[in-house]
């Protein structure tokens, strides 16, 4: 191995005694041998601590560190500030990554220059795959403007960090945020901004794990609206690079997602608890993005202006519709 990490792969660990051998053997299955494994143990009681513990006398790459409960955000941190390779991988422990995945990001770096590398995500409910992806291994590089559109879209392009490497020194003096949920909209907003490009493959090499118990998509936390913030900051940085018109498009990504809480709040019997600031976001998004050319066309938006139910409702009619017909959408926000 040479003397300089390519990759430190970061794995915050909490109670995932039925997923965490997997995730690591995924690991140092990979195909591309130069990288480093840093499990932060996150006080875990089920066992997970020992087999991290187990793992690190089998293989010199593997760094752990245990702390007391701390939240992932923190114990990202701390995998962080002890990683030393050149790019860094945030891997979570109940998903796993396909042996090819590091020697082929790495490829699209040598082929492209671009300091963010992306690939295709396997949705998997539980055990089961929900749909098959279907790869055409083509390459597209994105630069800041085509990352702003994209996010816009939330397919090729999302606000998540598991499907992407990133080379190190953008992360320079970056923390996630203790205790946010969708940490990922933060760290992606800052490196967004900092990236020469961002190339994506469209290849499946990462497997995301949902609807397990204990997962944080398993459930709706109205905490997740400290998203809005970091819309809020990602417009106003834009608007200081004279990019207004990214920034408006900012403003129809953050419309959207009001329109997803919502669709949440209301498939889990939570919308009370969040519909006051919720409305408060729509009329506060609404005005800006209506006259954006960033703004979406779908007439259905008018339907949950007028009934944010009737609207959920429609929703699920369609998805049921899609899943009998095989052509179910894998998209996550």
């Amino acid at each position: 191995m040479d003397d300089k990490i390519k990759v430190s792969v970061i794995v915050p660990v909490y109670n995932v005694v039925n997923y965490l051998d997997r995730c690591i053997k995924s690991v140092l299955m990979q195909t591309e041998k130069n990288f480093e494994i840093i499990l932060v143990d996150d006080g875990s009681s089920d066992g997970s601590e020992a087999i991290c513990d187990n793992y690190e006398k089998l293989d010199r790459r593997i760094k752990v560190f245990h702390q007391a409960n701390s939240g992932r955000c923190i114990a990202r941190n701390v995998g962080l500030q002890n990683a030393v390779g050149e790019w860094v991988y945030f891997l979570d422990s109940d998903d796993w990554i396909e042996p090819d995945f590091i020697r082929d990001l790495l490829a699209v770096y040598n082929q492209t220059g671009s300091n963010i590398i992306s690939c295709k995500t396997q949705i998997w409910i539980g055990n089961d795959i929900s749909e098959r992806n279907v790869d055409t291994d083509v390459i597209t590089t994105f630069n800041l403007e085509r990352i702003i559109e994209g996010l816009l879209k939330q397919k090729i392009i999302r606000f998540e960090l598991w499907n992407k490497l990133i080379k190190k020194e953008l992360l320079d003096g970056v923390e996630f945020l203790p205790g946010q949920l969708s940490e990922e909209v933060h760290i992606d907003r800052i490196i967004f901004l900092r990236t020469n490009s961002l190339s994506h493959v469209d290849k499946t090499l990462h497997n995301y794990v949902t609807q397990r118990p204990g997962n944080t998509t398993s459930r709706f936390n109205p905490s997740r609206m400290c998203i809005f913030s970091e819309f809020d900051e990602l417009a106003a940085d834009l608007d200081k690079m004279g990019k207004s018109n990214l920034a408006e498009a900012v403003y129809c990504i953050a419309m959207q997602f009001v329109i997803l809480i919502y669709m949440e709040a209301l498939e889990f019997r939570k919308v009370y608890d969040v519909k006051t600031q919720l409305e408060q976001f729509r009329n506060k998004y609404y005005p800006i993005a209506k006259n954006s050319q960033y703004y979406p066309s779908q007439t259905g938006l008018s339907v949950f202006w007028y009934s944010p139910r009737l609207y959920y409702y429609i929703l699920k009619y369609k998805k049921s519709r899609k899943k009998e017909q095989g052509t179910t959408d894998n998209g996550k926000y």
